[in-house]
């Protein structure tokens, strides 16, 4: 076997301001990466995985203004060439023209061949700020099937509206935009979301309604600004425990989904956080405090913590019987 399998520039290998994902074409061997405007390309040392008992060359970090060709090495001696292209993005202007070339079908009315960079905020679907960037995209209904990579020229962005378009899945570079303080996608094809969803350390608002959503991410569990978080009419079978950590959640919508259990990080949001949940929902599995505390030294048997039955030595509870301190 003689593959590349992954191709990311790390944060913590490289002078730019977040992890970029490359995209890995394996029938035309090409492999492609979108950068953050502004960085330096000369010298990016990617992180690569291969196939296993294989061998790739160059090695050492590269000088990418110019495709670089890899070459990948079998254990039998066989070879294979991947061309790995890095873009850097120029301008606002060249994400909304990528919107359009991606996705020729499309019903918007953008001239920007007469549009001058300064007056983006004249085109319909378009908000700018007092310095001209763009800082709300709202493009619903438009046939738009893909976002491309340059969506992360829009560094700015503050809301981003894509309603009823057939997305079927969104870029990773989509984390980039860490000014996103919300995201609509109602009446899409999405069904799932990127990781790196995470990213948007920001985002208050996130909006994912009637769509064939079949899962979400732990990362969703990263974004510690979120506020309103709407999962109606998906498919949704499953929360991942990490939604216990959204400390600032206080509506959350998960009605007409395909949920038989919640995770029991659920009751953080109710109880510790006034989270509001709206729509039917099964009922939580709940243990008692001292159901909790027998998991605990039955998961570990060769503890010496002398607990037994009603005798908890060095357990505090409060007066309803829940624990209060623990020292183990």
């Amino acid at each position: 076997a003689k593959q590349i399998t992954s191709f990311v520039f790390l944060v913590a290998d490289n002078t730019i301001v977040v992890d970029v994902t490359a995209i890995i074409d394996e029938e035309n061997k090409t492999i492609k990466a979108t950068v953050p405007m502004g960085t330096t390309v000369i010298d990016l040392s990617p992180t690569i995985e291969i196939s296993d008992k294989a061998t790739i060359n160059p090695i050492i970090s590269q000088d990418f203004t110019t495709p670089v060709v890899y070459t990948v090495t079998a254990e039998d001696g066989s070879e294979v060439v991947y061309t790995v292209s890095v873009k850097v993005p120029s301008t606002q202007k060249d994400a909304l023209q990528a919107i359009l070339d991606d996705n020729p079908e499309n019903t918007l009315d953008w001239d920007l061949a007469i549009t001058p960079d300064s007056d983006l905020g004249s085109l319909n679907g378009v908000d700018t700020d007092v310095n001209g960037n763009i800082t709300g995209l709202f493009i619903g209904f438009k046939n738009i099937s893909e976002l491309p990579s340059e969506i992360v020229l829009l560094s700015h962005l503050e809301l981003f509206v894509l309603d009823g378009n057939p997305i079927i899945i969104l870029p990773s570079e989509i984390g980039q935009l860490t000014t996103l303080i919300g995201i609509s996608l109602k009446g899409n094809q999405l069904t799932s979301l990127p990781k790196e969803i995470g990213f948007l350390s920001n985002l208050e608002s996130l909006q994912i309604i009637d769509n064939p959503l079949t899962t979400i991410p732990p990362e969703i569990g990263l974004l510690l600004n979120l506020s309103r978080l709407d999962l109606i009419n998906n498919q949704i079978t499953s929360l991942p425990p990490e939604i216990g950590f959204l400390i600032n959640l206080s509506a959350l919508f998960i009605n007409e989904s395909n949920l038989t259990t919640i995770p029991s990080s659920f009751s953080f949001l109710l109880t510790l956080n006034n989270a509001l949940v709206v729509g039917p929902l099964p009922p939580s599995s709940t243990i008692s405090p001292k159901d909790a505390l027998i998991s605990i030294y039955s998961a570990n048997p060769g503890n010496t913590l002398g607990w037994s039955v009603d005798n908890y030595p060095e357990v505090g509870f409060d007066t309803n019987g829940n624990p209060k301190t623990i020292t183990i």
